[in-house]
C-alpha cells in the first residue's frame, strides 16, 4: 500500500487491514481501482465473493472500470463467476478490440443463464412442448401465439425485477410478432438440416415508442427454435437478446450451422450467432461482428473450442 500513500481512500483501507477486515479492505480497493492491493487481501484471506451494500460484488466494480488485471485476479482464485451486474457492466466493452475484455465477458457470459430471468422463465414454461396444427400454417400461427401469450405472462416480472419502465425512460409494450413499417422484419423460417426440419421464430418487444432515449427504435428480442415434423412442432430451445437497437433480423444455414444476423442500421456494426447442430441441440459455435465503418472488419468474439468448461446450448445462451 505504499505505492498509494497519500491517495484517495488508502487510510480507509490501511485500516481495515489493521483490523483484520480483509473484505470490506477488498471491497474498497475495488471501489478505488487499487488492483495492485487485490492480490495481497485475497492471500490473506478476503472473501472474494462479498458484495457492498449496493448490492454490487467485488468483481462487478472491477468490471464497471474494465479493471482487467484485478478481475482476473478474482478470476484465477475462483470468484463466482454467475454474477449479472458483472456481465451487464462488461457489456459495453463487447465491441472493444482488446482479447481481454472478449475473454472475461465471455467468461461471465457462458456462467449467467441462471440470472438471465426472461430466457430462464420463457425457456421453463416450453420445455418439451408440442404443438399440432392443421397445416403448415396454421401450426406457424399457433406457435407465434403461444410465444406471445407466454412471454406477456413473463413481462411484467421481468420489468420489476429488471428495473425496467417510464423512470428509466423504457414504457414497454407487448410482446408481438415485431413489424416496421409494415414490413415483417421476423425470422420466420422453416430450415432443413439432416432430412429434419426446424421453425425459427422471433418475437419482440419494443419501448412503446418510436424511439428509444438514444433516437433509434429499442427491443428485446426472444427467438426460439422448433423440430416439426408434418404438422406438429415440439420446442428445442430459445435466446433472449435484451435491448437491440432497431435491426433487421435474418437466419441463414449451411450444412449444420444455423446464423441468426443482426443488421443493424444504427451503428453500422452487424452481429452474427452461429449455431451448430449436434444431437438434436443447437450449440452456440461463434459469435462475430462485421463493422461497416471500419471497412467491414470482421472480429470473432467467442469461438467455441473442446477446452471450454461450459458448451453454448440454444437454451443457455444469452447477449
Amino acid at each position: 500500500m505504499k505505492n498509494h500513500e497519500g491517495d484517495d481512500g488508502i487510510a480507509e483501507i490501511e485500516k481495515f487491514v489493521k483490523d483484520k477486515k480483509f473484505d470490506e479492505a477488498l471491497y474498497k480497493s475495488a471501489e478505488m481501482g487499487y488492483s495492485d492491493i487485490v492480490s495481497g487481501l485475497v492471500k490473506s484471506g478476503a472473501d472474494i465473493n462479498a458484495v457492498g451494500l449496493d448490492g454490487e460484488s467485488i468483481l462487478a466494480v472491477f468490471c464497471k472500470d474494465a479493471n482487467l488485471s484485478a478481475a482476473n485476479i478474482l478470476v484465477e482464485n475462483g470468484v463466482n463467476l454467475n454474477d449479472t451486474n458483472a456481465l451487464n457492466n462488461m457489456k459495453e466493452w463487447f465491441d472493444k478490440d482488446n482479447k481481454e475484455h472478449r475473454d472475461l465477458y465471455y467468461s461471465l457470459l457462458k456462467n449467467s443463464y441462471e440470472q438471465n430471468f426472461f430466457e430462464k422463465n420463457m425457456n421453463d414454461a416450453l420445455n418439451k412442448m408440442s404443438i399440432k396444427g392443421n397445416d403448415k400454417n396454421n401450426l406457424i400461427n399457433k406457435i407465434t401465439d403461444t410465444l406471445i401469450t407466454k412471454a406477456n405472462e413473463i413481462l411484467p416480472a421481468y420489468i420489476e425485477k429488471e428495473n425496467l419502465g417510464p423512470e428509466n425512460e423504457f414504457d414497454y409494450d407487448k410482446f408481438k410478432l415485431y413489424e416496421y413499417d409494415g414490413v415483417n422484419n421476423e425470422i420466420n423460417s422453416i430450415i432443413e438440416i439432416d432430412g429434419k426440419n426446424y421453425y425459427l421464430s422471433s418475437i419482440a418487444v419494443d419501448n412503446g415508442s418510436p424511439y428509444g432515449r438514444w433516437g433509434e427504435s429499442i427491443t428485446d428480442q426472444y427467438i426460439s427454435f422448433w423440430e416439426i415434423n408434418d404438422n406438429n412442432a415440439v420446442f428445442i430451445g430459445g435466446i433472449f437478446f435484451p435491448f437491440m437497437h432497431y435491426s433487421f433480423t435474418y437466419a441463414v444455414h449451411k450444412g449444420k450451422y444455423i446464423t441468426i444476423e443482426y443488421m443493424d442500421h444504427y451503428s453500422l456494426v452487424n452481429k452474427y450467432y452461429t449455431f451448430k447442430l449436434d444431437n438434436n441441440m443447437f450449440y452456440l459455435d461463434r459469435i462475430s461482428s462485421e463493422n461497416g465503418l471500419e471497412n467491414n472488419k470482421v472480429d470473432i468474439y467467442y469461438k467455441y473450442n473442446d477446452n471450454d468448461a461450459v458448451k453454448f446450448g440454444v437454451d443457455n445462451c444469452c447477449i
